[in-house]
């Protein structure tokens, strides 16, 4: 019986709970800028190689008009994973 509530809570936990990843792009998409930024910076901090992350950040730094972060973003994902192309929409 423990056995069963120990696994019936664990998989709640998991099931429920989102990654910082999903968590920044909530917020990205939810336009707090600043709290995104800080999520998805704390998140690439400790895993380095997540080119999406880059790419929110030079966004996050587009949107708030700052053009030497967004440049600095973006040259950091074309140096890192050159083979990955990158199409912009506007």
């Amino acid at each position: 019986m423990k056995n069963f509530l120990f696994l019936l809570l664990l998989s709640i936990q998991f099931g429920f709970s989102q990654t910082t990843l999903e968590k920044a792009e909530k917020l990205y998409a939810d336009n707090k800028l600043l709290e995104a930024k800080e999520m998805f910076s704390s998140y690439l901090a400790s895993n380095p190689n997540q080119p999406k992350c880059i790419e929110y950040l030079g966004d996050i730094a587009g949107k708030l008009e700052q053009w030497d972060e967004a440049i600095k973003q973006y040259d950091a994902l074309k140096t890192l994973f050159p083979k990955m192309l990158i199409i912009i929409i506007n």
